[in-house]
């Protein structure tokens, strides 16, 4: 079996038929853009733009390339800020011109999948409605993980981060209250929900 060469630097996601570009850096290239593409063909992708394209063309037309090697946290976010200051924002994926401006948009991005997808709506009790927002299956737990990982939430490598981390941070940081309670199961044994009942 082959093991991947973990490569760190900038690198590019480039659609060939309207040749809008995506930049970004990453001390783990390869997982980076494994990241990208199983949040783009789960269409959970943060940057929206660039889900909607993938979701119109395809995952065919788009390059993924290294553009430089850079080692260094510091170096990276240097070198990434080059490669931004030549883009046309109006006319591709990034964003924000600035590395702090984008940290910003991620948060707010992972925030706004987290009201749109997990926050019980106001004045819903029904214990069946209630059922959609309890956080317990894996696959759930696993999107999120998924989420945060590419919105840059937690200073910590990918391996590193967990759901607990992520909940955590959203109560602690992003001012979430997130009850948690046990439930049987109809079969066997109990389980634990969360439930986001207000930001």
């Amino acid at each position: 079996m082959t093991r991947l060469t973990k490569i760190s630097g900038i690198y590019q996601i480039k659609n060939r038929i309207n040749n809008k570009k995506y930049i970004g850096h990453s001390i783990n290239i390869t997982y980076r853009w494994y990241t990208h593409t199983s949040n783009l063909m789960e269409n959970v992708h943060p940057n929206k733009e660039l889900q909607e394209d993938f979701n119109k063309y395809g995952i065919d037309v788009f390059d993924f390339s290294v553009l430089e090697l850079v080692s260094g946290k510091k170096k990276l976010i240097e070198k990434e800020q080059m490669y931004l200051n030549k883009l046309d924002f109006r006319n591709n994926y990034n964003v924000h011109r600035a590395i702090a401006e984008k940290h910003i948009f991620d948060k707010e991005s992972f925030i706004k999948y987290i009201r749109d997808k997990w926050l019980v709506p106001d004045g819903v009790v029904d214990a069946e409605e209630l059922d959609k927002y309890k956080i317990y299956k894996e696959e759930d737990k696993e999107e999120i993980i998924k989420y945060a990982i590419d919105c840059n939430l937690l200073n910590k490598y990918p391996s590193q981060i967990t759901f607990i981390n992520i909940i955590k941070y959203m109560i602690n940081e992003l001012g979430f209250n997130i009850i948690s309670k046990r439930e049987q199961r109809i079969n066997r044994g109990q389980y634990t929900y969360k439930l986001i009942i207000k930001i």
